[in-house]
């Protein structure tokens, strides 16, 4: 990841002090820094070693006084920005305020005062990042906010060496841009398993009862209410909540359906395991069920034991110390970072519905007499769009999150996208899926690449989650139909091995394609085009 810094203080120390929160990911950053208030010379040199570095990310991070005083010259400047490096993305720090300002009860009183603009460029701000995709704020005045001024910021330092922080405040700022680098580079965590007792209500159900465990709107039960509410903000995003407990299953649901305090509902749960079973087996039955990744996943456990157990075991699961003091508990999970996002797609709304579904069609297919007739029972329908700007979020989502059915693991950015969009030797492909049971979504992609009569499969993926039903190979179809238009004979695809795409390794060799000089080629003249019988296709924009 190719990252520049552009600011208007001393802003040396970011990189050392972001390399050490990133070294834990294995995130690799090469960094640039902009001799600070030589940003704008910089952006507008078209022979500048800013432009010549030609970042995948750019921060620029200006002190308030900057804002207050060019506030024009400063948007014109981001705008030059999103159109000069329209495949990278633009990191942007609110306007906060650092030093101190007199007349404290006038600021919010008259309309001229400085707190007063700073909300209106701020709000500025946030619409122009609404306006142009390759833009995102970092909010640095909730950070100012959430730790206060006196800690963030450091006279000495903003006299004697032209910055701005403190090293505390330096190590905060470097913390939020880790988070947002590892955002884009798609390593945002996908589940959330939590323990039941002591977690997320209060006290031990086997020994007190349904009816006097804390859990309730008011008291000590309410900090358990609020931690289920804050939970189910994660699940409105997108995150898979899924449940671990040494528990008799049959009272712990009964706390799920019948506890008039119990925000967390059954219908949240892509999966749970409440049983007497070794936790750490439990938590892999989960995770093969979801069939995601082990480094993907958030555990949540009240007991000291557990979680080291947890961490010797399942060394690859992020297992995090809860508060000594429960009252705590929902601020530690709304300050969680592991699942912060730029964006919440539709996919990501419907996520735990989607896993709801899913545990219904591994049912059904129990209950078949024979894959066949599983597979001709659910009506599968898929419908196929190029690329759109609704879509595009989705689709840099899947690129960086996608590990397993994934040819290439190839990443992109939004902008990334958008810019490949408009070659017209790209074509940019998505695939939703549809049954009776419910609707899965945007589940795969495909990027081609059409040139000299020869159309390359740049990346094809698909969601796990639907894999084993043909959707796959329907997909694949499609992409080999789409070349065969466009009179092209010979289609070509990669397999680039990595430590999670296995699965993914044999699948073009299974339908057709023959390795030849390091490359897959599938002759569409000599083999034909397959489509699975069972599925019903559709045609959006394509």
């Amino acid at each position: 990841m190719k990252v520049a810094l552009l600011s208007s203080y001393s802003i040396d120390l970011l990189p050392k002090e972001t390399d050490k929160i990133l070294s834990s990911s294995a995130i690799k950053v090469e960094w640039y820094i902009v001799p600070f208030n030589q940003y704008t010379q910089e952006v507008l040199n078209p022979s500048s070693d800013l432009r010549n570095f030609n970042p995948q990310v750019v921060l620029l991070s200006l002190k308030a006084e900057d804002f207050l005083q060019s506030y024009g010259s400063i948007f014109s400047l981001l705008k030059q920005l999103s159109s000069t490096f329209p495949s990278s993305t633009i990191l942007v720090h609110n306007c906060a305020l650092l030093q101190p300002i007199p007349f404290k009860l006038l600021q919010w009183n008259t309309p001229q005062s400085v707190k007063v603009q700073i909300a209106r460029i701020n709000q500025d701000l946030s619409e122009l990042a609404q306006t142009l995709s390759n833009i995102y704020i970092l909010d640095l005045e909730d950070l100012i906010a959430q730790y206060g001024r006196s800690v963030i910021f450091d006279a000495r330092f903003h006299y004697l060496a032209k910055t701005e922080y403190s090293l505390v405040g330096l190590q905060k700022i470097a913390g939020q841009l880790a988070i947002a680098i590892t955002i884009l580079v798609g390593k945002r965590k996908k589940c959330l398993i939590l323990d039941l007792d002591d977690t997320i209500w209060g006290g031990i159900l086997g020994e007190e009862g349904i009816e006097h465990i804390k859990l309730s709107n008011d008291g000590e039960g309410k900090a358990f209410y609020d931690l289920q509410a804050t939970i189910l903000k994660l699940y409105d995003s997108g995150v898979i909540i899924a449940i671990c407990s040494k528990n008799d299953e049959n009272l712990a649901l009964e706390v799920f359906e019948k506890h008039p305090y119990m925000l967390l509902k059954k219908e949240h749960l892509a999966a749970w395991r409440i049983n007497w079973i070794n936790k750490a087996e439990n938590i892999k039955s989960i995770v093969d069920e979801l069939n995601i990744g082990m480094d993907s996943v958030v555990y949540l456990d009240d007991s000291s034991h557990e979680r080291q157990l947890i961490k010797e075991l399942l060394p690859e699961i992020t297992v995090l110390d809860l508060p000594k003091d429960f009252s705590d508990y929902p601020r530690f999970i709304a300050d969680l970072a592991y699942f912060e996002t730029f964006h919440i797609t539709e996919e990501d709304k419907k996520r735990g519905q989607m896993y709801v579904t899913e545990r219904e069609r591994t049912q059904l297919q129990q209950e078949s007499t024979s894959l066949h007739d599983f597979l001709q029972s659910l009506n599968i329908e898929v419908h196929i769009e190029l690329a759109t700007e609704f879509t595009i979020p989705r689709i840099a989502q899947l690129t960086q999150r996608t590990n397993q059915f994934n040819l290439t693991t190839k990443r992109y950015t939004e902008s990334e996208i958008k810019e490949l969009m408009n070659n017209p030797n790209w074509k940019i492909l998505t695939v939703s899926a549809h049954d009776k049971l419910g609707d899965s979504g945007v589940v795969g992609l495909a990027m081609i690449k059409t040139e000299d009569h020869t159309t390359k499969l740049d990346n094809f993926l698909m969601s796990c989650r639907v894999l084993g039903r043909g959707i796959e190979q329907a997909f694949l179809a499609i992409v080999l139909d789409e070349a065969k238009k466009m009179s092209v004979q010979k289609v070509l695809g990669e397999y680039i091995p990595t430590s999670k795409n296995s699965m993914a390794r044999e699948f073009l060799p299974n339908n057709g394609f023959t390795l030849e000089d390091n490359h897959y080629l599938y002759d569409i003249n000599e083999k034909g085009i397959k489509f699975p019988s069972w599925i019903k296709i559709a045609y959006g924009n394509s």
